[in-house]
């Protein structure tokens, strides 16, 4: 795994810096995603840190809404997230980008004690066939989950991000290795 960084434009004049994390996955590049795109429910039986997920409304065969609730992280530290999101994807050449933003859900009000999350724009997944072995997929995540703990150092907030996205393609990547051995 490592990161990537990349410029893009923001207002039309501001450049930014835009971080994303790739790995090579040793499977053919749809596979990998049709299998990625179906483990949203089962989320939390392959990833500790999420505590439940749900499908709210498929609005067409490549969108849905989403809610996600996270574990507490850092001892305690970071309270848990609710998260409700769109995600889309579209096949451009033979790459599958699959995007992610935060809407509000007002009838989709966090539990007690949960924390609402920030899902921000510009995030997702990219699924493209690897340039050097087209039965692999050069996976790409580009960051989307904001933590807002105004008690912590940014700086210690970017670190559990990290960790916790480096952790979760970690996880992906164990999880397309046990479907693609039951399959």
């Amino acid at each position: 795994m490592r990161w990537g960084r990349g410029r893009g434009r923001r207002g039309g004049t501001r450049s930014v810096i835009v971080r994303s994390l790739q790995t090579v996955l040793d499977y053919d590049c749809e596979w990998a995603f049709r299998q990625s795109w179906m483990t949203v429910n089962d989320a939390p039986e392959w990833d500790p840190d999420i505590l439940s997920t749900r499908i709210l409304r498929n609005a067409s065969e490549s969108c849905r809404v989403f809610r996600a609730v996270t574990w507490p992280r850092a001892l305690g530290l970071v309270a848990s997230r609710d998260f409700v999101a769109v995600e889309c994807h579209e096949r451009v050449g033979e790459a599958r980008y699959w995007a992610v933003v935060g809407v509000e859900a007002p009838e989709e009000a966090p539990e007690e004690g949960v924390v609402r999350g920030r899902v921000d724009p510009g995030g997702g997944f990219a699924f493209s066939p690897h340039g050097e072995d087209g039965k692999k997929t050069l996976f790409r995540l580009v960051p989307m989950m904001e933590l807002d703990v105004p008690f912590l150092p940014r700086a210690f907030v970017k670190k559990l991000l990290l960790a916790r996205q480096r952790k979760f393609v970690a996880l992906l990547r164990d999880r397309l290795s046990d479907l693609h051995f039951l399959s």
